[in-house]
């Protein structure tokens, strides 16, 4: 009787302690077929049309192909020292998606340890970003750390966000 009784506890107990997070995986989130081409033509918003150094780093990406959920290129570029904007653009279509996952991302050295800032992956629909998130945006809380995004149906769901402390400067 003992050891029914013992087992039970141990089962209750062990159920009580919470668990880590699963670390979601590029290969969980798979993306289908893989778009080898390139646009016919790239339809420019006005904001980067007048740009050519917006251009010119797009181009770059398009040409090195897909990076990101099948036939998608995700590139970023700076918005000041340590600061960066990112755009999702649609290998196959040539139109660049309205929806980012957040607005800017401050780098500098609070970035969680040993990761990549953005992280992508050809084959994957998981977007993985670390840093500072919405240090430009006024109407946001600035939250720190690593977060997932799965891409769906044309929009980034956040589905895991492992935060770390926000420095002073950013309170």
């Amino acid at each position: 009787m003992r050891i029914p009784t013992l087992i039970f506890l141990l089962l209750a107990v062990s159920s009580a302690i919470p668990r880590q997070p699963k670390t979601p995986r590029f290969e969980d989130y798979p993306a289908g077929r893989i778009f080898h081409g390139k646009p016919t033509q790239i339809d420019w918003p006005p904001d980067y049309a007048q740009h050519e150094f917006f251009q010119a780093r797009i181009h770059d990406l398009v040409n090195s192909g897909v990076n990101f959920a099948g036939h998608y290129v995700v590139g970023e570029w700076s918005c000041g020292t340590d600061c960066r904007w990112l755009f999702v653009l649609d290998m196959r279509t040539g139109k660049f998606l309205s929806t980012a996952p957040y607005g800017t991302l401050s780098l500098g050295p609070h970035r969680p340890p040993n990761r990549d800032w953005l992280q992508t992956c050809p084959k994957s629909r998981l977007l993985i970003a670390s840093g500072c998130f919405n240090v430009e945006a006024p109407k946001k809380p600035i939250e720190c750390g690593t977060k997932y995004f799965k891409f769906e149906r044309q929009e980034f769901v956040t589905i895991q966000f492992d935060p770390i402390p926000t420095p002073p400067y950013f309170r």
